[in-house]
């Protein structure tokens, strides 16, 4: 007895062990390829993380498409295979459908009303992403996005003669195409620089960075002056993983996040206007300009897709919402420019 005793007041009088803390790995994928601005910043905001939480919340990063394309690793995500990723618009539809309300063609001018309309309705596209199971880390961008094609695309009917790619699935551009009475050619981003290699395309859309990263310029000779539209983008966790995670990780993983998305902003404005410099400047492609006309006609264009897919991706309410800041912005600063 008095040896049980002794036993227990030596384990007492013993200092604790440690807790192990627990460690959080990300598996986030992305379709950018390595290298880009997109898996750069990434690769930064997982050295922070790690820095901030003392190696207890890292990420695992597959760049390049590796894991599929963004329908496949919103699956894998669905399946635990993966916790996130950084989407594009399309990938972000799946879960945030009304964020591609950003995204109309030919309805916004400037990074400036795109900034105005984030500010004002971030709120609104955040609740829709956690009723549908993420949790946003960071808004990303691909940014202005503009259609290359090999034949001059001076006018709507000379864009009707096209034969443009459509990213498979893409309700944006699909109706966007139809609106111009054209039939896309659907096809996965892999396929694409073949395509135009055989010529079964003459026309895409990408934003100046992707055309050369992907390396389509090569096989496209001329860049419409006019910007189709501003693509999105977004760094996203499951959230039930993300709710496991103690509230203090919790708290350091989101702001990092917004601290990297808001780098990676800038970073993209920036290698966005080299590229175009360097398509014109290097790559002599030419840059098609419309004339006020041909403009108008495009932008009714635009407006038509807006309308066409309220009810669909997004609210009439939140269409008209949209509109009407637009409409409040320029009235306080018109005659901004496309793209800038």
């Amino acid at each position: 007895m008095k040896k049980m005793w002794l036993a227990l007041a030596l384990a007492l009088a013993l200092p604790a062990a440690p807790a192990i803390a627990e460690e959080y790995t990300i598996k986030v994928a992305t379709v950018a390829p390595e290298g880009s601005t997109w898996a750069n910043v990434l690769s930064d905001f997982d050295k922070e993380l790690r820095k901030r939480t003392n190696g207890q919340v890292k990420l695992k990063i597959y760049p390049g498409g590796v894991q599929g394309d963004e329908r496949v690793v919103l699956r894998k995500i669905r399946a635990g295979q993966l916790q996130g990723g950084a989407f594009t618009g399309l990938g972000i539809g799946e879960f945030a459908p009304s964020v591609r309300v950003l995204e109309l063609p030919f309805q916004y001018r400037s990074y400036e009303e795109t900034d105005h309309l984030h500010a004002k309705l971030d709120r609104v596209f955040e609740a829709e992403m956690e009723r549908n199971g993420y949790v946003l880390l960071g808004w990303a961008e691909v940014g202005f996005v503009y259609m290359f094609s090999n034949k001059k695309l001076s006018s709507l009917a000379e864009v009707k003669a096209a034969k443009p790619w459509c990213w498979e699935g893409e309700p944006i551009a699909t109706e966007t195409f139809k609106a111009f009475g054209v039939s896309p050619v659907p096809l996965g981003l892999p396929d694409v620089l073949t395509m135009l290699q055989t010529g079964h395309i003459d026309t895409v859309y990408a934003s100046p960075s992707a055309c050369i990263a992907l390396q389509w310029h090569g096989k496209l000779a001329y860049m419409l002056e006019t910007p189709l539209g501003n693509a999105t983008g977004a760094m996203v966790v499951e959230k039930r993983f993300f709710d496991a995670m103690p509230e203090d990780l919790r708290k350091i993983t989101r702001e990092v996040g917004r601290e990297f998305a808001a780098k990676f902003v800038v970073a993209t404005r920036e290698e966005n206007e080299r590229a175009k410099k360097l398509l014109v400047d290097e790559y002599k492609m030419e840059l098609v300009k419309w004339d006020a006309k041909e403009t108008a006609g495009f932008v009714g264009v635009g407006a038509k897709v807006g309308d066409e897919l309220a009810g669909k991706l997004y609210t009439k309410a939140l269409l008209d919402k949209v509109r009407e800041l637009i409409d409040q912005l320029r009235q306080k600063k018109p005659g901004a420019g496309a793209g800038g």
